[in-house]
């Protein structure tokens, strides 16, 4: 069983969200990213976050909730 499974679709997206916003408020943006990729996550997925994938390093203001 998923850690997860217990949560409805909504709930999950919030949740993802929180700690999107938590992470790149105490790091940079390219170590978000660098620990999202170390993790399996590609473009489509940091995508999907609201980075910016189509430069070297994804961009995201980190001041600006996702």
């Amino acid at each position: 069983m998923s850690r997860m499974e217990c949560l409805n679709r909504e709930q999950v997206d919030r949740l993802a969200d929180l700690l999107l916003n938590m992470c790149l408020h105490f790091t940079e943006v390219q170590y978000t990213e660098s620990i999202l990729r170390a993790r399996g996550f590609g473009d489509t997925e940091l995508a999907a976050l609201g980075f910016d994938v189509s430069s070297g390093w994804a961009e995201m203001d980190p001041c600006v909730e996702v």
